[in-house]
Parts: C-alpha cells; sequence; structure tokens
C-alpha cells in the first residue's frame, strides 16, 4: 500500500490505531530497550507521536511517553514540536501530557515549550490563534513572557496564567 510506504512498524500501528501492537513494538526487547523506537521518523522525517497526537490516539501517546519519546522532535515541513501540535489539537490531555513530560526533561523543557516552528510561532502562540483558552492557560503557565504588559483576551479573569503541574 503506497500510503504506508516508508512508515516503520510503530507509525502503521499508530495509522491502525492498535494499542495492542504499539504496546508490544513499545515493550522491552533484548536489553531492555524498546523494540521500537518511541522517537521513531517516517521516511518524512514525521516524528511517531506527532501522528498518535493528530490522530488522535491517547493511549499511543500517553505509551510513547512513558517509553521515552523525544518531544522536542520536530515536523520538518513546519518546525512544530509535540508541545505545539498538541496545543494546536486542543485536546487538553495530551496537551498536558507532553507538557509535562517536556517539564521533567530539564533543558528540553524549555526548547520545547518556548520554542518556535518555522513561522515563528511558539506553542503559546498557536493555542492562542486557536482560540483553545485551557490550552493557553497550560501552555502559557510554562512559557508566558514574564515581562508582558498586555493581557491577552483570552487570559482567565484571576490573572492566573496557568495550570499547576505536579
Amino acid at each position: 500500500d503506497p500510503q504506508i510506504s516508508g512508515l516503520l512498524p510503530l507509525h502503521i500501528a499508530v495509522l491502525l490505531r492498535s494499542n495492542e501492537l504499539v504496546q508490544h513494538l513499545l515493550a522491552p526487547g533484548h536489553g531492555g530497550q524498546p523494540r521500537a523506537d518511541p522517537s521513531g521518523l517516517s521516511d518524512k522525517k514525521l516524528p511517531v507521536i506527532h501522528q498518535a497526537i493528530l490522530l488522535p490516539f491517547p493511549e499511543a501517546v500517553f505509551a510513547l511517553i512513558a517509553a521515552g519519546a523525544d518531544v522536542s522532535a520536530p515536523n520538518p515541513d513546519t518546525g512544530d514540536n509535540v508541545v505545539h501540535v498538541a496545543a494546536a489539537t486542543g485536546n487538553i490531555a495530551l496537551l498536558q501530557a507532553v507538557v509535562q513530560k517536556a517539564a521533567a526533561s530539564g533543558d528540553t523543557a524549555i526548547k520545547g515549550i518556548a520554542a518556535e516552528n518555522k513561522a515563528r510561532l511558539t506553542p503559546l502562540d498557536i493555542a492562542l490563534v486557536a482560540f483553545y483558552g485551557q490550552c493557553w492557560q497550560l501552555v502559557g503557565h510554562n512559557a508566558a513572557d514574564p515581562l508582558q504588559t498586555e493581557v491577552p483576551p483570552h487570559a482567565p479573569a484571576d490573572g492566573q496564567y496557568g495550570l499547576v503541574l505536579a
């Protein structure tokens, strides 16, 4: 099938929305490493986690994050990282999972949450443009410019810019 040509088995498992196959491919193989690379790229360099977020296939997203998927891996065409992609979907559970993963990765958190794509948009910009108030709050808490003096039109009335992630 030409539609799946150039995809890794993990990409195909995600496209098929087969949680069982995704779990099998991410299970430890020889040497304790997952059988498939959770940060694997298609022949067009699209990270598998981007595909899982866009479908959406939450079980695969959570499994990929747990297996160590790189949340700062960009889409080569747009420059979007996983946080950009999740912010654009408006799916709060997926966005929270990727932001927490980014926050747990130390320096990569800043790169992932505050990174600009090729259009020079950050995940916060994308969340604002998409008018997803809850996404804006979640990303905004982690990447808002502390010197910003204007309050965005979708800011919470209490002035709090985000959710506290444990």
